[in-house]
């Protein structure tokens, strides 16, 4: 737990100096957004309802665009400087890092929830209990999970410009098609569908449920669910993979010494 800790606070600190720019990207853009578009280009004061549901767009969108920019790029950088190669030869390997990288996105996720809830209250008057609040951090940490595991799996892109583009790709179509940029039923039927089946549109719903206080569908929670262990089970089996073509080369090269 100590090596967790410090290992946390190192990478934290590193992270922010090198990185501030994303904190602009991940946590004050959505913010901004939330300004523009239920005070500055609303012509009625918002409704409470509207209010609502784009505060829950866009803590999904920052999710979005911290996973795929912030920790793909961080852990891309990392590996390319020999940073992780230095990590892989302690004795704690990186097993320490890559909970510390997974932890510190996640109070970032905290930390948009408060920021982005705190424009909602202050600005269009949003009432949100104490429950309410600590279920938007859980939930919106749990959808943030999957995303992460895509993440990580971009950042095993070689180069930084192919990282970009996938980022790009994956962040604004998702968003449109998961309904956070406008309304989900104004996309077309065929956008519909595969917005259903994207991890986005299952935390957003969620998310919902928690500051319209009504009941959560068992559907959005398998869809979840469902993405968190495919996610995780495909990571465990590279790895895997990966130990199993280790082994295999080192017994060839022992008995070619031999």
């Amino acid at each position: 737990m100590k090596i967790v800790t410090q290992q946390l606070l190192f990478d934290g600190q590193r992270q922010l100096k090198r990185n501030l720019p994303f904190l602009f990207f991940s946590i004050l853009m959505p913010a901004g957004f939330y300004i523009l578009f239920t005070r500055v280009m609303s012509d009625t004061p918002s409704t409470p309802q509207f209010a609502k549901r784009y505060l829950t767009s866009m803590i999904v969108y920052s999710g979005l665009i911290s996973a795929n920019f912030g920790l793909a790029i961080m852990l891309l950088r990392d590996r390319k400087t020999g940073y992780q190669a230095r990590l892989r030869l302690t004795p704690s390997g990186l097993g320490p890092y890559r909970i510390t990288m997974t932890t510190l996105f996640l109070l970032i996720t905290g930390l948009t929830v408060g920021v982005l809830g705190g424009l909602a209250v202050v600005l269009n008057q949003v009432t949100l209990t104490a429950v309410q609040w600590a279920a938007l951090v859980l939930v919106a940490g749990l959808g943030e999970v999957p995303l992460l595991l895509i993440g990580y799996g971009l950042s095993r892109l070689n180069r930084e410009e192919t990282l970009n583009l996938a980022s790009n790709l994956l962040t604004f179509p998702g968003a449109i098609l998961t309904g956070l940029w406008w309304p989900f039923a104004m996309l077309p039927h065929w956008a519909q569908g595969v917005g259903r089946l994207l991890p986005p549109y299952f935390t957003k719903r969620l998310l919902d449920a928690i500051v319209l206080a009504q009941p959560f569908a068992w559907q959005h929670w398998i869809g979840l669910l469902s993405w968190l262990l495919g996610l995780g089970a495909v990571g465990y089996g590279q790895r895997y993979l990966k130990k199993m073509r280790l082994t295999w080369h080192r017994s060839n090269s022992n008995g070619l010494n031999e």
